[in-house]
């Protein structure tokens, strides 16, 4: 719960350092789609041993139903919701490795209407009383071609891994 807290105070810090990619052009609130997300990282609390990338690339398939908003990176299952006052939507999720290790990962996405979205990434660890942050701002596209083939996870497992955690999640 602490790490589902933590990361509901930093995400909202993180998109705060958008770029100001979206655009908002309609109120429909559908996302659904497949989404390549580029960040730059923007939150780094980890310890200096650990090299954290500077940039990640992501895509991410989003389904919607309604106001249920689920996505898939690959390895990871993330549930939210749509929030339309941003015109965008949260979605968080954890993966629990074998050593004990918690790793908590939220996005959210906001003026994504126009198939362009201001996207914020928080990543946590935590391993009993120690917890690690990572957390990257960028924008991300909605692929007009709909493919649904994921790529760009392989950065986040590095980063978990350079963590100390092992994801384990959906194949």
């Amino acid at each position: 719960m602490r790490s589902f807290l933590y990361t509901l105070i930093i995400l909202p810090i993180i998109a705060g350092c958008g770029g100001g990619g979206g655009g908002g052009g309609s109120s429909s609130g559908f996302y659904a789609g497949t989404w390549r997300f580029t960040g730059l990282a923007a939150l780094n609390e980890c310890p200096s041993i650990i090299s954290i990338p500077s940039a990640i690339d992501v895509t991410l398939v989003v389904n919607q139903d309604g106001e249920r908003v689920v996505v898939n990176t690959n390895k990871l299952v993330l549930e939210g919701v749509t929030v339309p006052e941003e015109d965008g939507f949260d979605v968080f999720g954890e993966t629990f490795a074998e050593n004990g290790c918690v790793t908590s990962f939220a996005y959210r996405f906001t003026d994504a209407s126009d198939d362009r979205a201001d996207v914020a990434t928080v990543l946590n660890v935590r391993c009993g009383p120690v917890s690690c942050a990572v957390g990257y701002s960028g924008t991300a596209i909605l692929d007009s071609s709909r493919s649904l083939e994921l790529e760009g996870t392989e950065e986040l497992e590095e980063i978990a891994e350079l963590v100390g955690v092992q994801m384990v999640g959906v194949e």
